[in-house]
């Protein structure tokens, strides 16, 4: 969303409301709403930004591997914050409290948005969606909860973008589904 609002504002300086809901079109927001953000783009274009980060001063990468976002976190430790679905980043940004600079985006790694069934245990990908979650046979009948709790989250644009992952870090959605989850006849297995 941010690389879109950038694009935007270099080419629509001065934009509406219309034009910056049409320049951030496709770009989903799962925990703020589009409200704020709509209203942080007609800041900026004002030139009111006090002492708020350009986004100009952010980098965000897209590596299509988890092999190429694996060097380039090796090649420069301690430089990319790995990110999936970015909501969380506007939040941040939002807040003035989004410290990375440089953000890897792996939210569409087939690596890490893969769900595996092996003996004994079930292997969710970090970048597995709610949707993913609410429509695997296995999750659905050994882990009927797990799929239940996914269709609580958002409506359907959420679900389809929100992840796995946002699930185990979110502290009251972890409190409540995990403990249950472990009772399960599975394991059942993040992997990152």
């Amino acid at each position: 969303m941010i690389l879109a609002a950038v694009h935007l504002l270099d080419r629509q300086p001065q934009p509406t409301l219309e034009q910056i809901k049409e320049g951030l079109s496709g770009n989903l927001c799962r925990c703020t709403g589009y409200m704020q953000i709509f209203e942080a783009i007609q800041k900026v274009a004002r030139g009111n930004l006090r002492d708020e980060a350009d986004p100009r001063e952010y980098e965000l990468v897209a590596p299509d591997s988890l092999g190429a976002v694996a060097a380039l976190l090796a090649n420069e430790p301690g430089q990319w914050t790995p990110i999936a679905g970015g909501t969380d980043v506007m939040v941040l940004y939002a807040a003035g409290k989004l410290t990375a600079r440089k953000l890897v985006s792996v939210g569409n790694l087939a690596e890490l948005r893969r769900i595996e069934v092996i003996p004994d245990e079930v292997q969710i990908g970090a970048s597995c969606t709610y949707s993913d979650l609410q429509k695997h046979e296995t999750i659905l009948r050994e882990f009927p909860m797990l799929a239940s709790a996914a269709s609580w989250t958002g409506g359907v644009a959420n679900q389809n973008r929100g992840t796995w992952e946002g699930i185990l870090r979110t502290p009251r959605r972890r409190r409540i589904l995990c403990p249950r989850c472990w009772l399960m006849k599975r394991n059942l297995i993040s992997f990152r």
